[in-house]
């Protein structure tokens, strides 16, 4: 039973963990709406961050040009691989 258990667990690390990784991930790009949009403009000077506040409404059409653009898919999914790793380790040492 317990084995039953654990097995339900990994099986659920290995998943939760790489699709909570890509989802904060993307949450972070500094593009409106998403919440790295209001980091971004909290390090602006006030001007700078008024003027990249009136972009939001591009936000989703940005998105969607970054993600067809290749370096944006490679520097993406390389830091995705790079945070993922450790959980990998985690969870092939757990087996």
């Amino acid at each position: 039973m317990l084995n039953v258990a654990a097995e339900v667990a990994l099986n659920m690390l290995s998943v939760g963990v790489p699709l909570n990784i890509v989802l904060a991930l993307f949450n972070l790009i500094p593009v409106p709406p998403l919440d790295g949009s209001h980091i971004l403009a909290s390090l602006l000077p006030d001007r700078l961050a008024a003027a990249y506040r009136q972009i939001g409404f591009m936000g989703i059409l940005v998105l969607l040009v970054a993600m067809r653009w290749e370096p944006f898919r490679i520097a993406f999914s390389s830091a995705r691989e790079w945070l993922q790793a450790p959980f990998d380790l985690l969870i092939r040492w757990l087996v």
